[in-house]
């Protein structure tokens, strides 16, 4: 199996809850974990520094994190990926519009240590459920450009390209490309997509 042929099948099983391996995914409190957080925070700030530069990285991680944007999200479309009693990974979901309107990633993130083993894919399959129990709409990343390789994991998982994008994220303009899986019964174009907030 290469780094790309994840477990992504649309019509992966809800299942997904009572895996063991590689991780176990549920719904749970996460904010108030300081080493999780701290991880988090250490990971969006080397990813950011990619194309930022490390002060600017740092200074834009500091100011989402002191806004709380970074960890604004609903607990009941948020899900943990946890190996014992470690949190490894979370994934978070956000609706914009209304009913059959579109389901953003808003996080999906695995601790360094972690990749590679599948936990993403796992996590990615249990939103993607989550979402379909709760709205037809199509979920849709906003995936950094200087960022392929979390790119390929998506086009690895089922989504197609759909657009590119400038988005001001905390007074910096970053360019980002616009993914997007869809159901058998769903057809979108670039055009019915809401530019990201």
């Amino acid at each position: 199996m290469s780094a790309f042929e994840l477990p992504c099948e649309s019509n992966f099983s809800s299942s997904v809850f009572k895996m063991t391996q590689p991780s176990v995914i549920r719904q749970g409190e996460w904010v108030g974990d300081s080493e999780f957080t701290r991880a988090l925070i250490e990971s969006w700030t080397r990813q950011y520094a990619e194309y930022l530069g490390d002060k600017d990285a740092e200074e834009l991680v500091r100011t989402l994190t002191e806004s709380k944007q970074l960890f604004d999200h609903d607990d009941s479309l948020t899900l943990l990926s946890t190996i014992g009693d470690e949190k490894v990974g979370i994934g978070a979901l956000r609706q914009i519009g209304q009913a059959g309107g579109i389901t953003l990633i808003t996080m999906l993130e695995v601790l360094d240590t972690y990749q590679g083993q599948g936990i993403g894919g796992q996590l990615l399959e249990a939103l993607a459920t989550r979402k379909i129990n709760a709205s037809p709409s199509p979920l849709v990343a906003h995936v950094s450009i200087h960022r392929p390789c979390v790119k390929q994991f998506y086009l690895a998982c089922g989504f197609i390209a759909l657009k590119r994008e400038f988005v001001d994220h905390g007074g910096h303009c970053l360019e980002f490309d616009v993914l997007a899986r869809q159901s058998s019964r769903m057809h979108l174009s670039a055009a019915q997509l809401p530019s990201a907030q």
